[in-house]
């Protein structure tokens, strides 16, 4: 399941989320535009606290990050951050955005911050993207 939800949130946010210049499923080195973003299921065990097995559903938490360098200054990233965290937050606030791969989304703001790469110092936002799909 983790695959093909997450292949389809790339799906919407290259198809809804203008905003965005690229979108990658897994990290890189480098980045072929700004703003950036990469969907990656979520690495805090925290996340899944409420994962009940005899809940029957299952709880997919994924991270999407946005990154913006920060060498255009950080009014710069800011506003282009803000937007693009703005537009995804709406996006996803259908929660029937993910058709059949999943039965609902809830959409969370989450951490802002700063992140040294290989291309220099980032500014980045985070929203996390809290996806369930019942089972049988």
């Amino acid at each position: 399941m983790f695959g093909s939800i997450r292949t389809k949130i790339l799906e919407v946010i290259e198809d809804q989320a203008d905003k965005v210049k690229v979108a990658y499923r897994t990290d890189r080195s480098q980045f072929d535009g700004y703003p950036a973003v990469i969907v990656s299921p979520s690495e805090s065990e925290a996340d899944y606290n409420q994962t009940a097995p005899q809940s029957q559903r299952e709880v997919y938490i994924f991270n999407v990050r946005a990154h913006y360098p920060f060498t255009e200054g950080q009014d710069k990233a800011d506003i282009a951050l803000e937007a693009v965290v703005d537009q995804l937050l709406t996006i996803f606030r259908d929660r029937t955005v993910l058709g059949s791969v999943a039965d609902w989304v809830v959409p969370v703001p989450s951490v802002w911050g700063y992140q040294t790469r290989g291309e220099g110092t980032f500014r980045i936002a985070e929203i996390k993207l809290r996806v369930v799909k019942y089972t049988q």
